[in-house]
């Protein structure tokens, strides 16, 4: 019985190791029970990690020192029989492999290399790029980057807000080449008033703005997108005297290609009753638009405040982030 480890390469981060091998058995009879036991140690250290597992493939090493010299080896047993090992010798990276290139009030633009198994520099089919605000790592967006890229802007994001961020590659199967070890805390720049652009000669308790800005690029195809908002509003007398309670409807209806930002303006001696407005969107793909099938891809109140992210837009071909805030 001959079992032959015919290779065995890495992908190193600044925090862990991917074993990757293939064995080639020879003459292996059915009774045999093989077994891969994993062992990883920092050069001359006497108490190396060691994994057990029954399956030849990969394994990985999580928590481990940045910059820091190590030993792997791939052992081959029938039962507590030694049959073959294979070792080899690498140092964890000193830095994460994600950089950021660029930064604005409401995007971060993000590069980083190519995965590297051992010395082979790897060309994945594409990189999925995970992200959340720090203080929210529960509410995770996703954005997929395809083949070559090693660049990436995320946009629609909140001023002055830390962001985490992690990618993944994958090959054309679809299987998992890499994971890129997690970059954290970087933080967009803060903002003025997003509205000033807008309307750069108005403002007043008696507007408000719907900012909106592209969170992915449109790829293919188009949606209508519909929106609606409902906000209450006050009339007052020529004393400041309040002299009604009053409801405004505002709806506009674009492509997905050209959702634009809009001022709402209130009538004229009126302003607004609380920072609340609800909020509800429908989209409709182009090609059922004869068979009016709007479905709802988002809905809910939201407040009047600048700079703050209210909500994000997801359909068949685009991605957005809306923001709502009074004009001051």
């Amino acid at each position: 019985m001959e079992v032959s480890i015919t290779s065995l390469t890495c992908f190193r981060t600044a925090d862990s190791i991917t074993a990757y091998w293939k064995c080639t058995p020879k003459d292996v009879p059915s009774t045999a029970k093989l077994q891969y036991k994993v062992v990883l140690g920092e050069k001359d250290s006497k108490n190396p990690s060691t994994a057990v597992i029954q399956e030849s493939g990969t394994y990985k090493f999580n928590g481990l020192q940045k910059g820091t010299e190590y030993t792997l080896s791939v052992q081959v047993y029938d039962g507590n029989t030694l049959l073959n090992s294979k070792s080899i010798a690498l140092t964890t990276l000193s830095n994460s492999p994600i950089s950021v290139s660029g930064r604005t009030s409401d995007s971060i633009s993000i590069m980083w290399d190519r995965p590297t198994v051992g010395s082979v520099k790897l060309m994945p089919a594409k990189y999925l790029v995970r992200y959340t605000e720090a203080n929210n790592i529960d509410d995770p967006w996703h954005e997929e980057v395809s083949r070559g890229a090693l660049s990436h802007t995320l946009t629609g994001l909140k001023p002055a807000t830390k962001y985490n961020f992690c990618i993944f590659a994958y090959d054309e199967s679809g299987t998992l080449v890499c994971q890129y070890p997690q970059a954290n805390g970087y933080m967009t720049e803060s903002t003025t008033s997003i509205v000033q652009e807008l309307a750069p000669s108005e403002s007043g308790a008696n507007m408000f703005a719907i900012v909106v800005q592209q969170h992915a690029k449109v790829l293919m195809g188009t949606d209508s997108i519909s929106m609606e908002v409902k906000y209450k509003y006050v009339r007052r007398d020529s004393n400041g005297k309040v002299t009604a309670h009053e409801t405004g409807v505002w709806t506009h209806k674009w492509s997905s290609s050209s959702l634009k930002s809009a001022i709402v303006t209130l009538p004229e001696g009126c302003e607004l009753d609380g920072n609340t407005v609800h909020v509800v969107v429908k989209s409709r793909r182009a090609a059922s638009a004869g068979l009016n099938k709007w479905k709802v891809c988002s809905e809910g109140d939201v407040e009047l405040f600048d700079g703050k992210l209210a909500l994000r837009l997801s359909g068949d071909y685009f991605k957005y982030s809306v923001k709502f805030t009074q004009v001051k």
